[in-house]
């Protein structure tokens, strides 16, 4: 996906930001927005879950999926595979309209 935003890192007004370019902009406006003691509970779990790093079991990026029962989008049982159909796909994890991150992902 293009935006006529500008990508920090390049200057190129056709490269989209990163997700992370996106997150660090969302996460500016809230702290100007947000009283600070209202901040702090977020900061320090952000700051404990980049200390922690990534947790034991998680697959690397580019890991196969397996294949898992899903509903199409019109409601009817298929699987990922079936789903795929041979394609490569992107499976993202959206926990709903007012997670400010996953509405990011999904602008991406």
């Amino acid at each position: 996906m293009r935006s006529e935003q500008t990508n920090r890192q390049s200057g190129d007004p056709t490269i989209a930001p990163t997700i992370a370019e996106q997150v660090a902009v969302m996460t500016q406006e809230m702290a100007a927005q947000v009283p600070a003691e209202l901040l702090v509970p977020f900061v320090e779990e952000q700051t404990g879950l980049a200390a922690a790093g990534r947790p034991a079991g998680i697959p690397a990026p580019g890991t196969a999926m397996p294949d898992g029962n899903l509903l199409d989008v019109h409601g009817d049982p298929t699987t990922l595979d079936g789903a795929r159909g041979g394609r490569a796909a992107v499976v993202v994890f959206y926990r709903g309209a007012w997670c400010p991150y996953c509405n990011l992902a999904l602008r991406a």
